[in-house]
């Protein structure tokens, strides 16, 4: 017998509250549906269609698939990452003037999303890459 931690891994995720759905459907990039009055959301995933109800998590997983999880273990398991963290998993690209700039691999819009640090850092609309504006 040995003993494993499980290997530090950034996702994404979106909590779903009931109400944002255009978030969750932006979000979640495969046929899914909503139910009222019950708001749930029911999602395709590896293992069959499972539902999300108000309050949990909807996490995309390294393979690119999607799957709800209950906010106690969301908790217990994830804890939020700065954007220098983000960009190192994910990849960040060199933005020249990013309010007026397109993003040249795949036609998107670059939008703001973090001004907090020393450098602003934008997210491609569209294919969800990162970048950093360069005065």
């Amino acid at each position: 017998m040995g003993y494993y931690r499980k290997k530090p891994v950034v996702i994404e995720a979106i909590q779903w509250i009931g109400d944002n759905e255009p978030e969750i459907a932006e979000f979640v990039t495969v046929e899914h549906s909503f139910e009222y009055p019950e708001s749930t959301v029911t999602i395709p995933t590896l293992e069959g269609n499972l539902t999300a109800s108000s309050g949990d998590w909807v996490i995309k997983g390294i393979q690119g698939e999607f799957y709800p999880c209950k906010p106690d273990i969301f908790e217990a398991t994830y804890e939020p990452v700065d954007l220098e963290v983000v960009s190192e998993v994910f990849g960040t690209v060199e933005i020249q003037q990013p309010e007026f700039h397109i993003h040249e691999g795949c036609g998107g819009v670059w939008d703001l999303a973090d001004a907090t640090g020393p450098r602003k850092v934008y997210r491609c609309r569209d294919c969800k890459e990162y970048g950093y504006g360069v005065s």
